[in-house]
Parts: C-alpha cells; sequence; structure tokens
C-alpha cells in the first residue's frame, strides 16, 4: 500500500508541528499548508525538512480557494486541520473545498 500524501494545516503550532513529523515517521509524504511560509516549524529542523517528504505551500483555512488548490497541487488525500474560530460559516465551505480537491480522511 502506497503511503499517503498528507496536508497539515497549522504546521507551526504545537499540535500541527507534532501531527506533521508523526505523518512523516510513519511514511507519509508531508504537505505544511502554511498562512506564512517562511515560519519556522517547531521541532523540525531547515536540514531535517530538507532531507524528510516535507513540502510548503501558502494556504489559510479561512480562504476555500487556496485550500482547494494546495490539496491539489500536491495530490493530498489525507488532511490535519485546525477549528477557525468565529468561521461566518462554521468552515462548511473550507471542508467542501477539501473533499472536492481529493480529501478522504480529515483529522
Amino acid at each position: 500500500m502506497a503511503s499517503p500524501n498528507v496536508i497539515v494545516f497549522g504546521p507551526t503550532g504545537a499540535v500541527g508541528s507534532n501531527a506533521a513529523r508523526t505523518a512523516s515517521a510513519l511514511g507519509a509524504k508531508v504537505t505544511l499548508a502554511m498562512r506564512d511560509t517562511s515560519k519556522s516549524i517547531p521541532g523540525l529542523s531547515a536540514s531535517d525538512e530538507k532531507a524528510g517528504n516535507f513540502s510548503r505551500v501558502q494556504a489559510d483555512l479561512t480562504k476555500p480557494d487556496t485550500v482547494s488548490e494546495a490539496v491539489r497541487q500536491y495530490q493530498a488525500t489525507h488532511a490535519f486541520i485546525y477549528l477557525v474560530f468565529g468561521s461566518s460559516d462554521s468552515m462548511k465551505a473550507t471542508i467542501s473545498a477539501l473533499k472536492s480537491a481529493g480529501i478522504q480522511l480529515v483529522v
């Protein structure tokens, strides 16, 4: 069975960075979806990032078009997301964007 392509939103936070590192340790190709791709990832050095199966992409869970583009660009099938408080539609558009772009599993 092929390793999944995982997109992790919020990898600069404690939980998101742990999810990204764990997915990589389990053999997944990991896309780090970030509003600011220049930020560092806690627990992941630049050399470890380059040596592992990590890619960075600019995406924002409050902008569903960036979410679907990132998922399609990196052919992700699994996603790790966080709750965006104050979302006008309770993230319905974002979840729809994930699903329509090919995500099969969301954590």
